[in-house]
């Protein structure tokens, strides 16, 4: 048996290109304690590529990464 591995924000990358959601996508998981996982990708029709990879930052820290003030 083969196995492949896949991390989460990939997964949740697949399933956003799937549900035809293009663009620029922040990637955002719960990694507990307050903080939290953030990677950015760029989706389209052909596929992704990932812009800025997974780093894990404070709650205050997304919010001005998103963008959200």
């Amino acid at each position: 048996m083969k196995l492949l591995g896949v991390s989460s924000a990939e997964a949740i990358v697949a399933q956003a290109r799937t549900e035809k959601i293009f663009g620029r996508v922040n990637v955002v998981i719960d990694a507990q304690r307050n903080e939290f996982y953030l990677a950015t990708y760029e989706i389209s029709a052909d596929g992704w590529r990932e812009i800025a990879p997974l780093k894990i930052l404070s709650r205050a820290e997304v919010s001005i990464a998103g963008g959200s003030g």
